[in-house]
């Protein structure tokens, strides 16, 4: 019983971590694009 609750809650531990680092990966790239956009803006000007 013990083996079956820690493998769960590892599991859900791991699942957030990848979660997280998922989420933080498509932020980035997002206000990267963004700041080629501005940047692209700027040299235009």
């Amino acid at each position: 019983m013990q083996k079956i609750i820690f493998i769960t809650i590892s599991l859900l531990i791991i699942g957030y971590v990848i979660y997280m680092g998922v989420s933080a990966v498509i932020r980035g790239k997002k206000y990267k694009e963004e700041n080629q956009k501005e940047e692209n803006k700027d040299e235009n000007k």
